[in-house]
Formats: C-alpha cells, structure tokens, sequence
C-alpha cells in the first residue's frame, strides 16, 4: 500500500494516518518540525529534511521582482496592497466552515472600507468559490461598498507566488501557506483566527 500526504503545518491529532507508521519515507520541513512532532512519530526511523517545498518555488520569482511578469496590474497604481487568503471552505468537521471564511472575508473588506487609500487583493483557495462567496448576503454588503478598493483574483490553487511578490502585507485565515510564506520573505502578515 502507498500512502503519501502534504502538510505544511503540523498534524492534527485525529488523524492518526499522519501520526504513526504508515509512511515508508517521512520528508520534514526541517529538524524543528520533527523535533515538534517526534513523539508522534516513534516509528519513523530517519526524517529526510527537505525544506521548505513552495520556498524553492517563490524566492527566484521574488528575486526577479522587477519583472514585469511577476508585478500586477493593481500594483501599477503605487497604493499600499494586502494580499487575502483564505482557506479550504467546507460545510462541516473542518474548522474554516463557509460561515468561518465569510467572516474573515466580511472583516477584511470592514478594513477596506476604513482605508480606501489602500487596495486589498483577495486570492481564493480555488477560484470556483467566488460565486459561492458573492452570494452571501453578509459579504456582499460590505463588500458592495468597497468594490474599488477590493477585488478577487481567479487563479488556479498554487498559482499565487505573483500575489505575494506584489504585496506589501499578507492577510491570512490561519493558518494557511501563503501566510508563513509571507512571513518567511520578509511581508508584514496577519493571521486571523475566531478560535480560542
């Protein structure tokens, strides 16, 4: 049997398919997620330490960052631009619900209304939640008010080294890729979370 899984965050505990022995090999991050977790993991010999995976991908195009490919169109305009994130959003036994990420998105485009001097640039996990977004009345009010100020991308899941290159502030549900990775090249980030 293969199995294989990709997490760049730590595991959860009720998935105990993450936890023991069912990975012939274990790739990690680094030594601090291992040494984090290594009492979870009691039966994999040797992690092989690979690094960060999406880094490899993003820091060249951020080193190229002057170039045209890489600068959007709404950074043309020399405003200070937050990128937002959200998250996967299911209906249930998930904890970014749809109500969850509605509420993220309302309270982002409240901070858009408070500065219409700075645009806010929404990359959507998939870009088919769009619609489904839209229709939720408690967003589209506030997101009817902020419309020059706040916008969605429609790119595919990873396509979004562009949106963090072109951001001067990462706004990310927590906690998703896009978020660390933003604070691992140096953004201003915030994470937002209702958990307690």
């Amino acid at each position: 049997m293969c199995s294989s899984n990709l997490q760049t965050r730590t595991i959860y505990t009720s998935k105990f398919e993450d936890c023991v022995d069912c990975f012939d090999i274990y790739f990690s991050g680094g030594s601090a997620w291992y040494r984090t977790s290594k009492a979870r993991l009691l039966f994999i010999e040797k992690p092989i330490i690979v690094g960060c995976i999406y880094l490899d991908h993003l820091i060249p195009q951020l080193q190229k960052r002057l170039a045209p490919e890489l600068i959007m169109d709404f950074k043309q305009d020399a405003r200070l631009t937050a990128a937002i994130f959200p998250s996967n959003i299911t209906s249930h036994k998930h904890h970014f619900t749809k109500k969850f990420t509605i509420s993220f998105l309302s309270n982002c485009a409240e901070i858009a209304k408070r500065h219409p001097d700075c645009r806010f640039i929404v990359k959507l996990k998939d870009p088919g939640q769009m619609d489904m977004i839209l229709a939720e009345d408690k967003f589209f009010k506030v997101y009817s008010q902020v419309r020059s100020n706040f916008a969605f991308l429609n790119q595919p899941r990873h396509d979004y080294a562009n949106v963090l290159a072109s951001s001067d502030i990462v706004i990310a549900i927590g906690f998703t890729t896009p978020g660390i990775e933003g604070l691992l090249i140096g953004k201003r980030a915030i994470c937002y979370s209702e958990l307690k």
